[in-house]
C-alpha cells in the first residue's frame, strides 16, 4: 500500500508525471538534433574554432541525454517526481528575478497594480496567520 501526501490530489499526480515524460521527449529531440548537427561537421581538417564547437556540441549532447534520463526516472518514481517538481520552483523563481527588471518584450514585467496586489496578498496572509495563532491560543487555554 502506497501512501500519498494529503496536500496533492489524486487527479493531479498522473498529469504531473506525464509532464516529465513530455520533457524527456523534448530533451531527446534536442539531443537528436544536436547529434545530427555534429554529424554534418567535417572534422578532417580541424581548426581551433571547429574543435571548440565540436566539444561544446558533445557536452550539450551529454547534458541533453542525462537530463532526459533524469526526467524518465522522475516519470517512473512518484517520490522523485514530487521532489524534483518542488525544487524546480526555486529555479523558476531564480529565473524570474532578473527577467523582472529586464522586461524582455513584456515578459515578467511588474506594474504598480501587481505590486499592490502582492501587498494586499501579504496583508491577507499575515491576518490569517494571526487569526490561526489566536485560535490556537484560545484552544490551548
Amino acid at each position: 500500500m502506497t501512501r500519498e501526501p494529503q496536500d496533492t490530489p489524486q487527479d493531479e499526480a498522473p498529469l504531473n508525471r506525464l509532464r516529465f515524460l513530455l520533457i524527456a521527449g523534448v530533451l531527446l529531440a534536442f539531443a537528436l538534433l544536436d547529434y545530427l548537427v555534429m554529424g554534418t561537421l567535417r572534422f578532417v581538417e580541424t581548426s581551433g574554432i571547429l574543435t571548440a564547437l565540436y566539444t561544446v556540441l558533445a557536452f550539450l549532447l551529454l547534458i541533453f541525454v542525462v537530463a532526459a534520463l533524469v526526467s524518465l526516472a522522475c516519470y517512473g518514481n512518484r517520490r522523485l517526481a514530487r521532489e524534483v517538481s518542488r525544487r524546480a520552483q526555486y529555479l523558476r523563481d531564480a529565473w524570474g528575478v532578473p527577467m523582472r527588471y529586464l522586461g524582455l518584450g513584456g515578459f515578467r514585467v511588474e506594474s504598480a497594480s501587481d505590486e499592490a496586489r502582492m501587498a494586499s496578498r501579504r496583508v491577507r496572509l499575515r491576518q490569517e496567520r494571526r487569526r490561526y495563532a489566536r485560535q490556537h491560543r484560545e484552544k490551548g487555554d
